[in-house]
């Protein structure tokens, strides 16, 4: 798991359990110090938290659901974290979406916000596969890229590979062509790390996932593959 979806698991699972802004940022501090070196296991996290903050047994148990429900999204479907509680500055949470909502709305196309999904969850699942594998291939987009793309794509997919996968933003004019040709180059690179048969089962639940968006209504998934 990035660093940066950590930072957002725990912020989620924080939020879930109290609404104390002063607690959230002691024990925000806590796991930042104490414990985000170390692989992201949430019954260690959750034992040192609910110790360290003295919580109940209903804490911890909302605690520790939301830290695991929150550790299946995707980096984009979490919150970030405000600079008062992560120390990056003294925005709140209000301010920053303040901003959101005064920006200028990006146009998107239903292939593009649904190409996005798919490989954010594709390689989600590969991470889950095996760690090992998942660097491996990520360092191989990142060095190799997807055949078939044009320049634009090509610069968008290295520079996500190199962030470690983790918040997909595809140019908002490519084509339905081309977001066909990046996830099947995208599927044929993956087969090289964890074979055809894991890839497949990884295809269908990428697939099904994407069903689920609004804009699978006018771009069906199943193009993709």
């Amino acid at each position: 798991m990035s660093n940066q979806l950590s930072q957002r698991v725990i912020y989620a699972g924080l939020r879930r359990m109290t609404k104390d802004r002063v607690v959230i940022k002691r024990a925000y501090d806590h796991w930042q110090s104490e414990l985000s070196h170390n692989e992201f296991d949430i019954v260690t996290i959750v034992n040192s938290l609910v110790d360290f903050l003295g919580s109940t047994s209903a804490e911890k148990k909302t605690l520790t659901i939301a830290l695991h429900s929150a550790s299946n999204k995707l980096l984009d479907e979490l919150d970030p974290v405000p600079g008062i509680i992560s120390g990056a500055g003294n925005d709140d949470i209000e301010p920053t979406m303040s901003r959101a909502e005064n920006a200028p709305a990006k146009k998107t196309s239903p292939a593009q916000m649904v190409t996005q999904r798919y490989l954010q969850v594709f390689g989600q699942h590969v991470r889950k596969v095996d760690k090992d594998d998942f660097t491996e291939f990520r360092r191989a987009v990142s060095r190799e890229g997807i055949a078939g793309v044009d320049k634009s794509t090509a610069t968008v997919i290295t520079s996500w590979a190199n962030s470690g996968m983790a918040n997909l933003d595809l140019p908002s004019d490519i084509s339905e062509d081309m977001c066909k040709t990046l996830t099947h180059g995208f599927y044929m690179l993956a087969c090289e790390f964890i074979g055809p048969n894991v890839c497949d089962d990884i295809v269908v639940k990428a697939v099904n996932t994407c069903l689920d968006m609004e804009e699978a209504a006018r771009f069906n998934p199943r193009d993709l593959v």
